[in-house]
């Protein structure tokens, strides 16, 4: 019974049109564009619902708005330069599409499906990179729409006095919580870790760039960790040492962040 009601719901979606659902003037040039770069994703896996999927007040909303955001970027594309978009990326662009709530988060996303809308950026769009969006929270999609190179960092050791031994007070402290508005700004270390996970970046310690002045910048920023440190050993506190080095961008990295920003 319920493969016979999916069967239907696709029977009835098919019969609709998705653009003129989504898309008020068809004669405008960009609209044009998304239909042609569209044209081999409308109606494969679960796209066929989504006119159904639109009878939702709030699908539709984000939906309509997030398809208006990529209709402005093919504006950037001449028309001769559009190509239709792999399935194999654009089935599950568009679903992200329905229920993806973040500004942010959709950013990436259609600017994903801008870039594999165009036969010059095409190769850039891989698959993959639907599913490490996916694996993003809203603060790591302000990093990845934020850093163009390696990212330099530091870590803040405190030795006991008498050489009893030193710990590790504070780890992986970056200019990002100073730069960029995070909505839970205490979580940056586990992004960063998430990013390591994903393959975006990779922990280049012990190397660390030749720019005294941005880690010499770094260290101001953090300046009172020091002081928190004597406090925590009181008596026992011998000195604080900074141990810098850097985040590399991988190959992979590098071509995520070209794919999903700004054409």
């Amino acid at each position: 019974m319920e493969g016979g009601l999916n069967q239907l719901a696709r029977s009835i979606a098919s019969s609709v049109e998705l653009l003129p659902l989504v898309y008020k003037d068809l004669a405008q040039p960009s609209v044009q564009k998304a239909g042609k770069a569209l044209e081999t994703v409308v109606g494969l896996g679960n796209t066929a619902l989504l006119p159904i999927l639109l009878l939702n007040e709030k699908t539709n909303y984000w939906f309509t708005k997030h398809m208006e955001n990529y209709k402005v970027k093919l504006d950037t594309i001449p028309a001769e330069k559009v190509c239709p978009v792999p399935p194999e990326l654009g089935v599950p662009l568009l679903e992200k599409l329905t229920y993806t709530t973040n500004d942010d988060l959709a950013d990436l996303f259609t600017t994903l499906l801008a870039k594999a809308s165009s036969i010059e950026t095409a190769n850039e769009a891989h698959p993959k990179f639907v599913s490490i969006i996916s694996l993003l929270s809203a603060d790591e999609a302000k990093i990845i729409k934020h850093i163009k190179d390696d990212l330099i960092y530091t870590n803040l050791l405190l030795y006991l006095k008498d050489d009893e031994g030193y710990f590790e007070i504070s780890s992986y402290l970056t200019s990002l919580v100073e730069e960029l508005d995070f909505i839970f700004p205490d979580n940056d270390r586990v992004y960063l870790q998430n990013l390591i996970t994903l393959g975006i970046l990779s922990d280049a310690y012990p190397s660390k760039k030749i720019n005294p002045e941005k880690y010499e910048k770094l260290h101001n920023f953090y300046r009172l960790y020091p002081e928190e440190g004597k406090k925590i050993l009181g008596d026992r506190f011998g000195k604080t040492e900074w141990v810098d080095s850097h985040f590399k961008l991988t190959d992979l990295g590098r071509l995520f962040i070209k794919s999903c920003n700004i054409l």
